[in-house]
């Protein structure tokens, strides 16, 4: 909004002398506002209706002209406009030398199919039938592209908080359809669905490069009267974790992610629902590790993260950077009072004070001497500190000593103790 409003006021700076333009742009504003306002009650008094009034998915904001995180009920926000139609017969039939496509349509059905049913859908391999795919009806063999999307969340603190993204790609309608947008504002983070492996392997969250941001038109034809539904949907591209690296605050190392190989199925691209995102997220390359080319089967792909003069490569492997703000180390760590859902309210990693890690991941419990807060013995004179999550489950309570000891000036000598109640 903060950049719109800029160029709006650039643009405006233009039409006038440049002199005392302040108020010249200020009047243009007024005017501008004052049009809108009478066309408005104009359309009103006509019974003119601007948009169709479609169902609209669960999580939306029904009102475009509203901020995006002016509704409380809002999960996410985007635009409603159609200025940008890609037909999916001539996008795929473009698009048949990519192998980032090469299930772009059956994944797309199987995905609008269980969401027109109710059922959950699936986030990469596709469960419905392909003689089931004839009962849905896309209006006009059309989808429609967005250039950005807003997803409103509620930070560790119960404050009200928003992402914005872009798309990897953008999607034209026109020449080649699509092209590479390189954005670096495309990754979001979801609830991680994984019940099976080992509790150390298990991850909280999933993240994906979201490609491309659609909505459309669809209804199920097997049923009888059914109604057109506005739908909204990413394209995405999956990023998986790393199972030979141990990450967390118990061995202190950043969870490795990296691009699912095209070559193992249609895992590696998939559809998500927008309601489903938690929020944005920021992962780093790791540049050390290099990059790979054979990570898409067609040398000429989009979907790389750069071009070449080969065809284009991807990093392999990316740092999930949990410590962006103070919102995102909570989720990680667990505990934030307005994270509502249970993998993040459980004080799921703590930091275990020891350089190398412990295979759990939980705390240890300080000795017995030291939680009484026995000095000791003169010869194991020193400092500790211990965090005070250490503490949890103690009725004991931390407290800093006095100061330093009688007839010393070293800082060293400031003890951390225990008092007894």
């Amino acid at each position: 909004m903060g950049e719109a409003r800029h160029r709006q006021k650039k643009r405006q700076y233009a039409r006038s002398n440049k002199r005392n333009f302040e108020k010249q742009i200020a009047m243009q504003t007024k005017i501008a506002e004052n049009l809108r306002f009478i066309e408005s009650r104009v359309n009103a008094a006509k019974g003119i209706v601007l948009e169709a009034q479609l169902p609209m998915p669960h999580g939306f904001a029904a009102d475009s002209d509203a901020a995006p995180s002016g509704s409380l009920e809002a999960r996410y926000w985007m635009s409603k406009d159609s200025r940008t139609p890609i037909n999916l017969s001539q996008l795929l039939q473009k698009t048949q030398e990519d192998s980032a496509f090469k299930h772009f349509r059956v994944q797309f059905l199987d995905h609008v199919l269980a969401r027109l049913r109710g059922l959950p859908y699936s986030w990469d391999e596709p469960m419905a039938k392909l003689k089931e795919y004839s009962s849905i009806e896309l209006e006009k063999d059309r989808i429609y592209a967005h250039g950005t999307a807003q997803f409103n969340y509620t930070t560790y603190g119960i404050r009200r908080g928003q992402d914005t993204i872009k798309p990897a790609l953008r999607f034209t309608g026109k020449g080649d359809m699509v092209e590479p947008e390189n954005s670096v504002r495309s990754t979001v983070m979801l609830s991680a669905d994984e019940t099976d492996g080992a509790t150390i392997h298990r991850r909280r969250f999933w993240y994906v490069r979201v490609m491309g941001i659609f909505h459309c038109r669809v209804r199920d034809c097997t049923t009888d009267g059914s109604q057109w539904v506005w739908m909204d949907l990413l394209w995405i591209r999956w990023l998986g974790a790393d199972p030979d690296v141990r990450c967390g605050l118990g061995v202190k190392r950043l969870e490795h992610v990296g691009y699912v190989p095209d070559m193992e199925g249609p895992g590696a691209f998939g559809f998500v629902d927008p309601a489903d995102v938690i929020r944005a997220c920021h992962i780093s390359p790791a540049f050390h590790h290099g990059t790979r080319h054979d990570l898409l089967s067609s040398t000429q792909s989009v979907a790389f993260d750069m071009k070449t003069e080969d065809g284009g490569e991807d990093y392999e492997l990316y740092y999930v950077m949990r410590f962006a703000d103070r919102d995102m180390a909570m989720r990680h760590r667990g505990g934030g009072i307005g994270h509502v859902d249970p993998a993040q309210r459980t004080e799921g990693e703590m930091y275990d004070g020891n350089d190398e890690g412990s295979e759990s991941g939980e705390l240890e419990v300080p000795p017995a001497d030291l939680r009484e807060g026995s000095e000791g013995s003169e010869e194991e004179e020193e400092t500790r500190f211990w965090p005070v999550d250490e503490f949890d489950g103690s009725d004991d309570e931390l407290s800093l000593g006095d100061g330093v000891e009688n007839g010393s000036d070293d800082e060293d000598d400031v003890l951390v103790g225990v008092d007894d109640d």
